[in-house]
């Protein structure tokens, strides 16, 4: 099923446009201001469109939390996040804690899952 998003700011990676969005399966397939055919419409109503804001703000998952600051628990509440659909994710690990230690521990454990996951930035 095509469907199309029309009226919306769309935040792409070089800039904002008001253009239709066409998408098809969970993949995108036309950026335009053309006409394409479609079997479902979306106004956006003048509203920003993105792709790919989902789960931004997650504390972990599969029982552990990203403050366990573990290469296991990390990697466990990573995969969570992993679908077949979306094999490679971004990751915004929210970090809060009262020891400055323990902060420095787990940024060292989040260094180290970079080479196997993007992570994006901490949030502090």
């Amino acid at each position: 099923m095509i469907t199309k998003i029309k009226n919306g700011k769309l935040l792409l990676p070089d800039g904002i446009c008001e253009k239709n969005l066409y998408f098809e399966n969970g993949t995108i397939t036309a950026i335009t201001e053309e006409e394409l055919p479609f079997d479902a419409e979306y106004d956006a109503g003048g509203n920003f469109v993105s792709a790919g804001f989902i789960d931004i703000h997650v504390h972990g998952g599969a029982g552990f939390e990203f403050v366990d600051a573990t290469k296991e628990a990390l990697c466990a509440a990573a995969n969570m996040r992993r679908t077949e659909q979306r094999p490679f994710i971004r990751l915004f690990p929210p970090l809060i804690m009262r020891k400055r230690r323990r902060l420095f521990q787990c940024l060292k454990a989040i260094k180290m899952m970079q080479m196997f996951y993007r992570i994006s930035t901490v949030h502090i």
